[in-house]
C-alpha cells in the first residue's frame, strides 16, 4: 500500500493517507488533549468518516515508544 504524507483533501491535511484503503493515520501531540484542540478533533474526524474514509489516531508517544504495534494496527486496518 502506498502512503502519502501530508495529503491534503478538502480543508485538512492528513499526517499520512492511503487512498487505495481510504485510510487516514493521524499523529497526535500534546496539543490534541487540550479541551479545544478534542473538539475540533471530533468535528474533524465525523467530516472524515462522512466521506468514506476510516480515521486511525496515535498518540506521538505511541510512535516513539510502539512502533512495531502501530505498524500492527495499521496493517490489521487494511486487510479487514
Amino acid at each position: 500500500m502506498r502512503f502519502r504524507r501530508q495529503h491534503p483533501l478538502g480543508k485538512y491535511i492528513f499526517d499520512f493517507y492511503c487512498h487505495s484503503a481510504k485510510l487516514a493515520i493521524e499523529l497526535d501531540g500534546n496539543y490534541h488533549n487540550r479541551n479545544h484542540q478534542k473538539l475540533l478533533d471530533v468535528e474533524r474526524e465525523r467530516d472524515i468518516i462522512s466521506w468514506g474514509i476510516k480515521v486511525i489516531r496515535f498518540p506521538d508517544e505511541e510512535i516513539n515508544t510502539n512502533l512495531e504495534g502501530a505498524i500492527e494496527k495499521i496493517r490489521a486496518e487494511i486487510n479487514m
